[in-house]
């Protein structure tokens, strides 16, 4: 089942849960074709964020991933990192990965040395955070018992919660744009970012 997904060049990369991260040749988008897989038995892969040749995984209980993936046919592990609770979304940005970590909350990543990512911070949202956006000093992290969280990350190694929004309800998924967030809690809420906290 596919959970997640990101296109680079030539190739759509698919978070499958636990039939692992797929490479699928879209040249000819009338005939996908599977190029390569990233699997392991143990594990499932929630979510997925390409960056050159990098693919950043959500890989379940077994935190972050790092692929090289400048050959999609032959994925190769770059390096990982554990997260405070399991790896549901991840969101690059500069050097930093945000992870939206379950039961963990939010955990924000350095991966400045792709061999080597580095927890930096954490921040527990008392809930189940199931998805991240970032959008300039904030972080929102929709949790699915405790709502949108907004979360002030422009110290990353000490991230703290300046706003939320807890309506009645679970939350899924959010998408920030143009000042908005677009949130996915059964219904798609719409709710104004132009003053966060």
């Amino acid at each position: 089942e596919a959970s997640g997904v990101d296109v680079s060049g030539n190739y759509a990369f698919v978070a499958a849960e636990f039939d692992g991260l797929h490479a699928v040749d879209i040249s000819d988008p009338t005939h996908p074709a599977e190029a390569g897989l990233y699997y392991q038995s143990d594990h499932w892969a929630n979510d997925v964020a390409v960056v050159g040749e990098r693919a950043y995984l959500a890989f379940g209980d077994a935190g972050l991933r790092i692929l090289d993936i400048s050959d999609p046919r032959n994925m190769a592990l770059v390096g990982s990192c554990a997260t405070p609770g399991e790896a549901y979304d991840v969101v690059v940005s500069g050097t930093l990965a945000y992870m939206a970590a379950g039961d963990g909350g939010l955990s924000i990543v350095d991966v400045s040395d792709p061999s080597l990512p580095t927890q930096l911070g954490a921040y527990n949202t008392a809930g189940r955070a199931l998805d991240v956006a970032v959008a300039g000093r904030y972080a929102y992290v929709a949790d699915q018992w405790a709502g949108l969280r907004v979360v002030d990350v422009s110290n990353p190694a000490s991230p703290a919660e300046v706003g939320s929004y807890t309506p009645l309800g679970c939350f899924y998924s959010v998408l920030v744009a143009g000042g908005y967030a677009y949130v996915g809690a059964g219904n798609l809420l719409i709710l104004d970012l132009s003053n966060p906290v």
